[in-house]
């Protein structure tokens, strides 16, 4: 008999989606699972092999016409029952427990089955459909020499991340596997859940460089300091102005030529008078 217990870590204020747990006890001819899950906003359902490993067909996918490629190589009884010549619109029922015989539901977060020992894998897949977005957990299974079970978990999706979805009224937990920076935040990825990379912001007062968020550089010049010094500038100028104005003595004005002034000319015919000859009578 073989055990195993694992548990996603998910945070967020918004309704998370993901698988939490999953256990198994073996004999030598059946697996028995119980599996527990947050559904959040997406529609939950259980993928089952036919043959060969996983490889999600709703990876890249844009719409739910990814169904019809997914039911060619895996089982879920409920989808094929609903999917025909068209792609499909919409997904109903129960996903989980009528995914195959012997699988059935414990409440709305619970579920266990019965698969044969040679089931090599199981996936959860958490279908969101406006955005359009797939979150995948596997877990794969492998029987070992003396019976033991070899059971490797794959988590694609987590942690988890609630991001503001533009132009919808709801929020969206993305799973992201790259790191987040000091002081930034994830922001809304279309392709987040194609390879668990997801986009990045500075949160407000800091600013990106060499791809970290630092504090923003304040190189503004304050405006109601500046406004006060030149007022206070112009006030000062003006009053010594002033001051000099006031300290200034006022200027004689010239004293003007009267217009009625005389003027008499005085010519000699004689070019042999001397200086000491001439004498002048002033009235």
């Amino acid at each position: 008999m073989f055990f195993v217990l694992m548990t996603m870590i998910l945070d967020g204020s918004a309704a998370p989606a993901g698988l939490l747990s999953l256990s198994v006890v073996a004999n030598g001819t059946n697996m028995w699972l119980k599996g527990s899950f947050e559904p959040g906003d997406t529609i939950p359902m259980l993928v089952w092999p036919r043959n060969g490993a996983w490889n999600n067909p709703c990876r890249t996918a844009t719409d739910l016409c990814c169904m019809r490629e997914l039911l060619l190589d895996y089982r879920n009884d409920e989808v094929q029952r609903q999917q025909g010549p068209r792609c499909l619109t919409r997904l109903e029922g129960n996903l989980i427990s009528g995914s195959r015989p012997d699988v059935k539901m414990h409440g709305d977060r619970n579920f266990s089955a019965v698969i044969p020992l040679d089931t090599p894998f199981v996936t959860m897949l958490f279908v969101h459909v406006s955005p359009f977005y797939v979150i995948e957990a596997v877990q794969t299974f492998k029987i070992l020499p003396g019976g033991a079970i070899d059971v490797n978990a794959i988590w694609q999706n987590n942690p988890c991340y609630h991001v503001d979805v533009p132009g919808k009224p709801f929020k969206v937990c993305m799973h992201c596997n790259n790191v987040l920076r000091e002081n930034s935040m994830f922001v809304w990825t279309p392709t987040w859940y194609i390879d668990y990379v997801c986009d990045w912001r500075c949160k407000d007062g800091f600013e990106t460089l060499d791809q970290q968020c630092v504090p923003l550089t304040k190189t503004s010049v304050p405006l109601m300091p500046l406004a006060i010094g030149i007022s206070a500038f112009v006030v000062l100028v003006l009053g010594a102005c002033l001051c000099c104005q006031r300290n200034q003595a006022p200027s004689e004005p010239d004293t003007p030529t009267p217009s009625n002034a005389k003027t008499e000319v005085i010519q000699f015919r004689e070019m042999s008078i001397t200086p000491m000859q001439i004498r002048v009578k002033i009235n």
